[in-house]
C-alpha cells in the first residue's frame, strides 16, 4: 500500500514534465484532469491511496504537483494561491481563438467562364466601397451590346413619339370636326325653330281666306268683295302654306344632317383615343427598356467593386487568368476586430460578459486585450486545435466573442483569422458585481 503510491505520484509528475522544475503548468494540468478519462481515473485512484497512506501520501501528493514549498502555521504550503487555482480551475480560461473582422470577411467572386482583364486590387492596401477591383475580359463586349440596345430603345422611343405626335394631329382635326358639327347641329335647331314660327302667316292667311269668303257670301257685302280677289287670297295663302313646309323640311333636313356629321366626329374621335392607347400598348418600348437593364446589369458584371470599404486580405488570380466558382478576393473592414474563441464546456459557468481577456502569439510584438462581449448558446466540437500535443480532444466547447480594443486593434488587422492563445479572467466583472 505505501509502493503503489510512490510509484503513481513519480509518474504523474514524470508525465506533467515537471520532474526537474518542480513546478505544474496550471494550464496543461487543467487540461489533462478535465480533459482525459484515463487521468481522471488515475487523479481519483491517487487520491484513494493517498487518503489510505495518510502522511507519506499527503508528502508524495505534494511533490507530484510542485508544490513542495515550506508549509505555513496551518500547514497549506506557501504557494497556497497555485493549488487552489489547481483545484478550483484558476482565476483564468485558457484558450484557444483566431482573429477576425468584427463584420466578417467578405469573398467576391466572379462570372464562371470569364477571364480576368485588368487586376487593380493589391493585397494589404485600403480600398473605399465601390472602388474597381478586377476588370473582365467580357467587359468591351458587354460595352457593345449595351450600346446596341441602348440604340434600339432611342429608335424605338423615337418611332413611338411619331406615332403619337401623327396621333394626335389626327385627334386634333377630329375634335375641330367634332365642334363644327355641334355647331351645325345648332344652326340647324334654329332654323328648324325659325321654320316652325312661319306657321303663323299660314294661320293669318287662312284667317284672311276665311273672311273674305265670309263677305263674298253675305248680300250685304258681296258687291263690295269680289269673286276673283277670293281665289287671289286663296292662292296666295297656299303659297304660303307650301313655302312654310318647304322651310321645315329643309330645316328637319339639315338638323338631321347635323346630328349625323355630330356622330360621325364623336365616334371619329373616340377611334383616334382608342388607337393613341393601342399604340402605347403595342410599343416595344417596355420589353427595350427591360432588355437595356438585363444588358446593363451584365455589363456591370464584368467589373468587380469593393461593396463597402475596406482592407485587401487576399487576392486569387492574375490578368488572363480563368473565372472559377472560388472567391477571386477577400477583403473585411479592419477597423473592428474581435476574436472568437472556444471555450470548453466545463468553464461556461464561469464566463461572464464584460470578462477581459488577452490573446498571444508568436507572430504579435505584444498580446492583445479585449472584453468578452457575446457568449454564443450552441455547443459544439471545437475547430482550433491547440498546439499542445497533450491537449484532450474528445470534450465540447461554446464560442465566445471578444471585442479587441483600439491599441490591439492597430496590432491585429495584419493577422486576420491567426490562431492566437486566449486566457480569459473569469474574476467577476464590474458589471456584474455592481448588479
Amino acid at each position: 500500500m505505501l509502493v503503489y503510491p510512490i510509484i503513481a505520484g513519480f509518474g504523474v509528475r514524470k508525465w506533467l514534465g515537471t520532474e526537474n522544475a518542480g513546478i505544474v503548468d496550471e494550464n496543461a494540468a487543467k487540461m489533462l484532469f478535465q480533459g482525459s478519462v484515463m487521468v481522471r481515473t488515475l487523479q481519483y485512484r491517487l487520491k484513494l491511496a493517498l487518503l489510505a497512506t495518510a502522511p507519506l501520501a499527503a508528502t508524495v501528493l505534494a511533490t507530484s504537483f510542485g508544490c513542495n514549498r515550506p508549509a505555513t502555521n496551518s500547514g497549506i504550503p506557501a504557494n497556497s494561491e497555485t493549488s487552489t487555482n489547481l483545484l478550483s480551475r484558476g482565476t483564468r480560461i485558457a484558450a484557444q481563438g483566431q482573429l477576425l473582422p468584427a463584420e466578417g470577411i467578405i469573398r467576391l467572386v466572379g462570372t464562371p467562364g470569364d477571364r480576368i482583364g485588368e487586376m487593380m486590387a493589391k493585397v494589404g492596401t485600403d480600398v473605399p466601397a465601390n472602388a474597381p477591383l478586377i476588370q473582365f475580359a467580357s467587359r468591351q463586349l458587354r460595352e457593345l451590346e449595351l450600346k446596341v440596345a441602348e440604340q434600339k430603345l432611342g429608335e424605338a422611343e423615337a418611332a413611338l413619339a411619331a406615332k403619337l405626335h401623327e396621333n394626335g394631329q389626327l385627334v386634333a382635326v377630329a375634335e375641330q370636326e367634332l365642334a363644327l358639327a355641334k355647331a351645325q347641329l345648332e344652326s340647324a335647331n334654329a332654323q328648324l325653330e325659325l321654320a316652325r314660327s312661319g306657321s303663323k302667316s299660314v294661320d293669318i292667311a287662312n284667317q284672311n281666306v276665311e273672311r273674305m269668303e265670309k263677305l263674298v257670301k253675305d248680300p250685304a257685302t258681296s258687291t263690295s268683295v269680289s269673286r276673283s280677289s277670293v281665289d287671289q287670297q286663296k292662292l296666295q295663302q297656299q303659297q304660303i302654306a307650301a313655302q312654310q313646309k318647304e322651310a321645315e323640311l329643309a330645316a328637319e333636313h339639315s338638323k338631321k344632317l347635323a346630328e349625323f356629321q355630330l356622330s360621325g366626329a364623336e365616334k371619329k374621335l373616340e377611334s383616334l383615343q382608342a388607337s393613341r392607347e393601342w399604340i402605347n400598348k403595342t410599343s416595344p418600348l417596355g420589353s427595350l427598356k427591360t432588355q437595356l437593364e438585363l444588358v446593363r446589369f451584365q455589363y456591370e458584371q464584368t467589373e468587380l467593386r469593393a461593396p463597402v470599404a475596406g482592407k485587401i486580405l487576399r487576392v486569387d488570380g492574375s490578368k488572363g487568368g480563368s473565372v472559377s466558382t472560388l472567391p477571386l478576393i477577400e477583403m473585411a473592414n479592419t477597423s473592428k476586430m474581435v476574436c472568437q474563441a472556444e471555450i470548453s464546456e466545463v468553464d461556461v459557468q464561469r464566463l461572464q460578459v464584460g470578462q477581459k481577456a488577452s490573446m498571444s502569439s508568436p507572430a504579435l510584438s505584444q498580446p492583445l486585450q479585449g472584453v468578452v462581449v457575446r457568449i454564443d448558446p450552441i455547443v459544439g466540437t471545437p475547430q482550433y486545435r491547440s498546439p499542445n500535443p497533450l491537449a484532450p480532444v474528445d470534450y465540447r466547447v461554446v464560442q465566445v466573442i471578444i471585442e479587441l480594443d483600439s491599441p490591439s486593434v492597430a496590432l491585429a488587422d495584419d493577422f486576420v483569422q491567426l490562431q492566437v492563445d486566449v486566457a480569459i479572467d473569469v474574476v467577476a466583472a464590474p458589471e456584474a458585481t455592481a448588479k
